[in-house]
């Protein structure tokens, strides 16, 4: 009996870990239960950046906000204030992203009603030219310039030194981007976080949430 007991207690150990986690993760019914970490934000990086680096953000939070005896898990005065776990790493910009042709060849992106509409202008790859539109406050792509004469000077010469191909390929890529922003897609998705497939499987939230073990006799 005596070898036995370890083999068992290791077993009842492996399905109570195994229930806890699934507590924690699918029905957050365990204490000081934590819910999955939200998706990256942005990266909060931008062409004047030094090396283009900046950081982005995920957080997560307690499942029951005012729940006792979970201090513990908030390593910060900050975090424990807020209850929200926060994680923090360096992001780069992918070198296309500051490249002129790149962004002169984005369509027009009015963005979100947020404060006053500003006026602004874009580079039109099928005019040629630099066009007026209005700037509703927030968000919006990077093809926006606060007048015409900024908008010429950063985009005109380096559109003008692109072969003929690739300047007719940033007028069928600026269609198309204008019709995304019209329908009111974004380019910047936050995804969907993902789950634990344990928790597709059907879970007893009682004291028992593993199915009954036929235990072998030693």
């Amino acid at each position: 009996m005596g070898s036995a007991f370890p083999v068992l207690y290791s077993l009842a150990l492996q399905l109570l870990q195994s229930c806890e986690g699934r507590q924690r993760t699918c029905d957050f019914s365990a204490p000081c239960s934590l819910l999955p970490w939200t998706a990256w934000s942005p990266c909060n990086a931008t062409c004047q950046s030094p090396n283009h680096l900046g950081t982005r953000v995920r957080k997560r939070t307690l499942a029951r906000r005012n729940e006792e005896g979970c201090d513990h898990l908030f390593p910060s005065a900050r975090e424990l204030a807020t209850r929200t776990l926060v994680q923090t790493e360096e992001c780069q910009l992918p070198p296309e992203t500051c490249d002129p042709a790149t962004i002169c060849g984005e369509g027009p992106k009015e963005g979100f009603p947020c404060g006053e509409p500003t006026p602004a202008f874009y580079y039109s790859a099928i005019e040629h030219d630099c066009l007026p539109f209005t700037y509703l406050g927030c968000k919006g792509g990077r093809n926006r310039f606060s007048s015409a004469e900024a908008c010429k000077t950063f985009c005109l010469p380096v559109v003008e030194a692109l072969p003929a191909w690739r300047r007719e390929r940033m007028g069928l890529l600026q269609f198309k981007t204008s019709q995304l922003s019209s329908t009111g897609a974004t380019d910047e998705s936050e995804g969907p976080v993902g789950q634990n497939p344990a928790c597709h499987e059907e879970v007893n939230t009682g004291e028992e949430c593993d199915p009954p073990v036929e235990w072998e006799s030693y």
